[in-house]
């Protein structure tokens, strides 16, 4: 019994490991999606009342979550007293990028529109060299501001760039 529950939860950490992330912007249709393959999506959509709400999705049940709700049920006042102080700590900006690298972008385009005729000129003299950079940028003069950005991951990337940092920063080298 024990080698097959082991066994089980060795298959599931990999799993966790090397499911796909995937989190979509888009401007155009108002669509703002986190994907982790296979286990939920989650889903920002706008509503007149609540401002925002998040749409989720798993295999098995799904159901929305209204954070700006107010609820009806009064709260238990906290006990006054001394207050614990918690300090954060600023994670540093060479870990930071580490993490940005192993994240991949599937899709980006821009869109911009500044709302001024000059200013939108001046941009537009200037997207076929961004765009020769690769940057994939449109200035249009429709009073319209849009992007496009699917970027994708997965956590075992993240972790391989958490391993790289720790070892660059302690001068480990192999």
């Amino acid at each position: 019994f024990w080698v097959i529950f082991l066994v089980f939860l060795l298959l599931i950490l990999v799993y966790l490991l090397v499911v796909p992330i995937e989190l979509e912007f888009n401007t155009y249709t108002n669509n703002y999606i986190l994907k982790i393959k296979g286990l939920v999506q989650v889903e920002l959509k706008t509503h007149p009342k609540y401002l925002f709400y998040f749409l989720w999705k798993t295999p098995l049940v799904h159901g929305a979550i209204y954070p700006l709700k107010h609820d009806k049920v009064g709260r238990k006042s906290k006990a006054l007293g001394k207050k614990k102080s918690r300090s954060f700590k600023m994670p540093k900006l060479a870990l930071i990028r580490s993490l940005i690298k192993e994240i991949k972008v599937n899709a980006l385009w821009i869109e911009i529109d500044t709302g001024s005729y000059v200013k939108n000129a001046q941009l537009y003299s200037i997207t076929p060299l961004l765009r020769s950079c690769g940057i994939p940028i449109n200035v249009n003069f429709l009073g319209q501001t849009n992007l496009i950005l699917s970027i994708y991951s997965r956590p075992i990337y993240f972790l391989k760039g958490f391993i790289n940092y720790k070892r660059l920063n302690y001068g480990i080298t192999f």
